[in-house]
């Protein structure tokens, strides 16, 4: 026989939904960048920023992210060959508000080994 459920812990799961950060394709290259995201708006809680391509079929990177007090958003992302139309998209809640200011892709140095 199973056991009853019991009674479910911690916050309602909810449906999210895409919402583009990018205003177009970007050719991107090989190569580190840092994602920054300046939001004026934002959720209280964390969400989902991913970085995609190919008509948006391919996801490229994924992180789960919180803006800081300042509203910025970094997001570290590595590519190990060019992209030609990578787009930028966060997962939202119905309820949830992200206004985003700007948005830059940064390449970040390349590191040195260490001897």
């Amino acid at each position: 026989m199973d056991a009853p459920l019991q009674p479910f812990q911690g916050p309602r799961p909810s449906v999210r939904q895409s919402r583009m950060i990018s205003r177009q394709p970007q050719r991107t290259g090989p190569g580190r960048y840092v994602l920054e995201i300046y939001a004026a708006q934002r959720p209280q809680r964390a969400f989902w920023v991913e970085a995609v391509s190919s008509q948006r079929k391919v996801v490229v990177a994924q992180q789960w992210v919180q803006a800081d007090s300042d509203g910025r958003i970094r997001m570290p992302l590595g590519l190990d060959h060019a992209i030609d139309d990578l787009e930028i998209r966060a997962w939202l809640s119905h309820a949830e508000t992200l206004a985003v200011d700007d948005y830059a892709l940064v390449r970040t140095p390349a590191q040195r080994p260490r001897s």
